[in-house]
């Protein structure tokens, strides 16, 4: 049966006059190789469960690769592996060939023989350019991973069902996790939990190391959003805000809520004001809209209640930069970040996450974060917990 992401894939590369692509652990080989679940793949070895979405320099580009998918333009492609592998990948209906490790780059000169331009992507992305420049030092490396990428954008119809489960899943666990927010519970114990359930549960794993972020209201370290100790229990009058994801057939969650051990005024109203921009950020997400005005609309619906200042930027490190959140799939973090200097508009298909923030010092830390799917005429959520739950 012939791999339509790969034929599109060929095209791009023959527009450009690529003549290899190569792909280590993570996930545009997922995503080439059609394959929902890779246990390897997330490992620090490998993948690292990070994505190159990420801007920062994550060490999981320098790692070396054990498993290399290449794909030549003109012809089918090869699984190149270590003999350790070779289990794992058994069912993988494609040629194979398998080596020591040591020896795994002489099997990729073998594909490298006469080359003149190879695309590589960032995944291991040192190694990877270093075996293609000691098999031809005329070889032009250029970026692949933007291939995968402009492939990835588009979710079709089996991507987006994955998706939806595994958010319905991730509501299911937010519905235990609450109940068990009671006085006396610490946030390490919060996030050993929202682990237990994916264990329990019999899934992949976590997206990433959840965060559980607690803000007693008045008290030392309340300005600090980070101030709150993980071993310190729990008490009335403290805020608590999450963000975590699980690993469902290969697709990620991410996904965030806060809610408020007791009851204050200001922030149930600050919480119903960021309820409420929230909604009002999915009325904006359609077909045609920028995908730039995200933290814009977010901050005119906040000001509505003189609470545009609380409206965390991003924590990226530019201060000049806002962003409202990102598109996922395979990878928790996925391009487009959705950032107020980016270019581009929202197309159906697209499966995004959006998470305004309010950061009261003093007060509370506050996160709504939902995975939404862009449809033909608008959008919908994909995450769906009661978002007007808050007191508990």
């Amino acid at each position: 049966m012939p791999n339509r992401r790969i034929e599109k894939l060929q095209k791009l590369m023959a527009a450009d006059n690529v003549e290899l692509a190569l792909y280590a652990t993570g996930g545009n080989m997922q995503y080439f190789l059609g394959e929902d679940i890779f246990t390897w793949q997330r490992t620090r070895d490998t993948g690292g469960g990070l994505s190159a979405a990420d801007w920062h320099i994550h060490a999981h580009f320098q790692n070396k690769p054990d498993v290399i998918l290449a794909i030549p333009v003109d012809s089918e492609p090869v699984l190149l592996h270590t003999f350790e592998r070779s289990e794992t990948l058994r069912h993988i209906k494609m040629k194979k060939k398998a080596s020591y490790f040591a020896m795994l780059k002489y099997a990729l000169n073998d594909l490298l023989r006469g080359k003149k331009k190879v695309a590589v992507g960032e995944v291991c992305v040192r190694e990877l350019s270093i075996m293609v420049g000691e098999a031809g030092r005329d070889i032009e490396i250029v970026d692949g991973e933007g291939y995968g990428e402009s492939l990835r954008l588009i979710k079709d119809t089996g991507e987006i069902e994955k998706l939806r489960q595994v958010a319905e899943f991730t509501d299911y666990a937010m519905g235990i996790v609450a109940a068990a927010l009671k006085p006396g519970i610490t946030p390490r114990q919060v996030k050993q939990l929202i682990a237990a359930i994916a264990l329990t549960s019999g899934i992949e794993g976590i997206s990433f190391d959840p965060a559980v972020i607690a803000v007693r209201s008045g008290m030392p370290g309340s300005e600090d959003l980070f101030g709150y100790p993980i071993d310190e229990p729990l008490s009335e009058g403290t805020s608590i805000t999450f963000d975590f994801g699980y690993v469902m057939n290969g697709y990620c969650s991410d996904y965030g809520r806060a809610f408020f051990i007791g009851k204050n005024r200001e922030a149930k109203e600050a919480y119903d004001a960021l309820h409420e921009a929230q909604l009002h950020l999915l009325e904006r997400i359609k077909p045609g809209e920028p995908l730039s005005n995200l933290y814009d609309h977010a901050y005119r619906s906040l000001e509505r209640k003189s609470l545009g200042q609380y409206l965390r930027r991003a924590w990226d490190r530019d201060k000049d930069c806002c962003i409202m959140g990102h598109q996922i799939g395979i990878d928790q973090h996925e391009r487009p970040w959705l950032r107020n200097d980016i270019s581009g508009e929202f197309l159906p298909g697209m499966v995004v996450c959006i998470e305004p923030k309010i950061m009261w010092q003093g007060l509370c830390y506050l996160r709504m974060e939902d995975m939404v799917v862009v449809t033909e005429k608008g959008s919908e959520f994909l995450t769906r917990f009661d978002r007007s739950r808050f007191e508990l």
